[in-house]
């Protein structure tokens, strides 16, 4: 089995991702501006060839 990507939920976006570059010494690659057709924002951390997305919701009863 083989792990692609791991989805953080927060309220707090930028200040989650930070701690976790900083952490572990990434940086954000990617941010998809057509999440906020569904409530939502996010930050992409690539992990070798596996991410990490940071999502927040921007608008009340998104899927997050």
């Amino acid at each position: 089995m083989r792990l692609r990507q791991l989805v953080l939920v927060t309220k707090e976006i930028d200040s989650l991702a930070d701690q976790i570059c900083e952490l572990f010494e990434l940086k954000i690659s990617f941010c998809d501006p057509e999440l906020i057709h569904f409530g939502l924002e996010n930050r992409m951390i690539p992990v070798g060839d596996t991410f990490i997305e940071v999502v927040s919701p921007v608008q009340k009863n998104t899927t997050a």
